[in-house]
């Protein structure tokens, strides 16, 4: 099966996120959602958890640390949370991939 990459670098469009992945999903690609500096605080958005059904996730560890606060660690995202080689290499197996 073929992969997308989403690599998410702001919180300015969800909207888009969601709806690439939908697409995506309905042309038969697994969607792989790697967040990254802001794009982070997409985890605050109350349509993440259904996200998360769609596509496999991974949230950089610094930008967590630089861009969430304790509120959001609230928000239980920890099992996301991958160290920066290990989202460049997840990144690196995909077929495709689209920056955001």
């Amino acid at each position: 099966m073929k992969t997308l990459a989403l690599i998410i670098t702001t919180d300015r469009c969800p909207e888009q996120v969601w709806s690439l992945a939908q697409t995506a999903n309905a042309k038969k690609l697994q969607v792989r959602i790697h967040l990254a500096g802001p794009g982070v605080r997409l985890i605050r958005e109350p349509g993440f958890r259904q996200l998360a059904r769609r596509a496999a996730i991974t949230i950089c560890t610094e930008s967590a640390s630089s861009f969430l606060t304790d509120k959001d660690h609230r928000i239980e995202y920890s099992q996301w949370l991958t160290p920066p080689d290990q989202m460049a290499r997840l990144i690196a197996q995909c077929d495709r991939h689209l920056v955001l």
